[in-house]
């Protein structure tokens, strides 16, 4: 059970770790547009 619940982890984190990276780069590329958008 242990081993089960360990491989699927391993096959989820790296994936999960891309989605968080990706969503902080988006809402980052998000936040500096606004402020260059609003501050010109």
């Amino acid at each position: 059970m242990l081993l089960i619940v360990f491989q699927l982890t391993v096959m989820v984190c790296p994936y999960l770790s891309l989605v968080i990276c990706g969503s902080t780069m988006v809402v980052s590329a998000v936040f500096f547009s606004k402020k260059a958008f609003f501050n010109p």
